[in-house]
């Protein structure tokens, strides 16, 4: 029976940092609660710039996802039809990142 070796984790700068700073620290719950938080706001930050960074490159606006909204929802039968027919067509492109929604995110302070 042959065996498979698999490789170690590897971590990265950020994640080794991150040990090294509480390797000798014992949370409560309630400190990792907050450490979380403080994690997923800098995450959300660091999201919002690069949506909007995006946004700006392909021209597109909140108006613009808000009016493709609206005609969606107006129109969802046929639109589904058009999509499936569109995609079924189509070439995909890995080279860049798909926008597909935005969102706003917030974590209570």
């Amino acid at each position: 029976m042959a065996t498979t070796q698999t490789s170690p984790l590897k971590l990265n700068e950020a994640q080794m940092l991150i040990l090294q700073l509480f390797q000798h620290r014992q949370m409560n719950e309630e400190e990792l609660t907050a450490l979380r938080r403080t994690l997923v706001h800098h995450l959300s930050k660091e999201l919002d710039i690069v949506v909007e960074k995006a946004m700006q490159e392909k021209g597109i606006t909140m108006e613009k996802i808000e009016q493709s909204s609206v005609e969606i929802n107006e129109h969802r039968g046929n639109y589904l039809k058009n999509q499936k027919s569109a995609m079924s067509r189509a070439v995909i492109d890995t080279s860049t990142p798909f926008l597909s929604l935005t969102h706003q995110y917030s974590v209570d302070d």
